[in-house]
């Protein structure tokens, strides 16, 4: 899949139509929608460029501009936090107790606070 900056934290999902590619058979009942995992980010590679270019490689105007070689370029591909390993630190420990924490004191508020309707159980 294709990645760029400012994806990261973007849920990925997998697709898969009912179109059988081995068969050419289309499926009735529709196409899978499923939950890939997060974009942690894009993969870059090294590339050479073809003649020594001044850059400016800082974020302060007076800082003196590098000559550079290699630059680093996208490759399109990204990288996922699977859904499994997500699910498995969201029901575990530390991360577990404070969202039932706040679940308890959000239910505490619902009687009290129209802003907070019921708040189902986790």
């Amino acid at each position: 899949m294709l990645s760029r900056p400012g994806y990261s934290g973007a849920p990925v999902y997998i697709y898969r139509d009912s179109y059988n590619l081995e068969t050419g058979n289309i499926s009735i009942g529709g196409s899978t929608i499923r939950l890939l995992g997060i974009n942690w980010g894009f993969i870059t590679d090294r590339a050479e460029i073809s003649e020594e270019t001044t850059i400016a490689t800082g974020m302060v105007e007076d800082e003196a501009p590098n000559t550079v070689k290699y630059i680093r370029v996208s490759t399109g591909m990204n990288g996922v936090v699977p859904a499994w390993h997500l699910a498995k630190l969201l029901n575990s420990g530390q991360v577990k107790r404070e969202r039932e924490a706040v679940a308890a004191q959000e239910r505490a508020l619902a009687p009290t606070n129209p802003a907070f309707p019921s708040v189902p159980t986790v």
